[in-house]
């Protein structure tokens, strides 16, 4: 996959965001009722996220040079970052449901 097609799938995620808050904000409304829409919608979530971070983690020690110390820092920088920004995500989730009060 070419990096700028990585790049637009890797963003192109941002379209969950306004999906899991319209489903948890107005569960009564017609396509968020539905218990199948919020499976296929966690489901597409997941896929894509998993796809996105694999590829990324694949590329990303080709695109140093080629030393065998640079591309193993590069490895676990990326580890590092993928770790750091799961940590911050649930902190963001938790914050989240506290400020909706949920």
């Amino acid at each position: 996959m070419p990096n700028l097609l990585l790049a637009c799938f890797v963003l192109g995620r941002s379209i969950f965001i306004p999906l899991f808050i319209c489903t948890s904000l107005y569960p009564t409304v017609k396509p968020f009722y539905w218990d199948w829409f919020k499976h296929v919608d966690m489901a597409l979530f997941a896929l894509t996220n998993g796809m996105g971070c694999t590829i990324s983690m694949v590329k990303g020690p080709s695109r140093v040079s080629q030393d065998k110390a640079e591309q193993e820092v590069a490895g676990y920088t990326m580890a590092f970052a993928l770790i750091f920004g799961i940590l911050c995500g649930s902190v963001f989730g938790l914050c989240a449901n506290i400020g909706l009060g949920q």
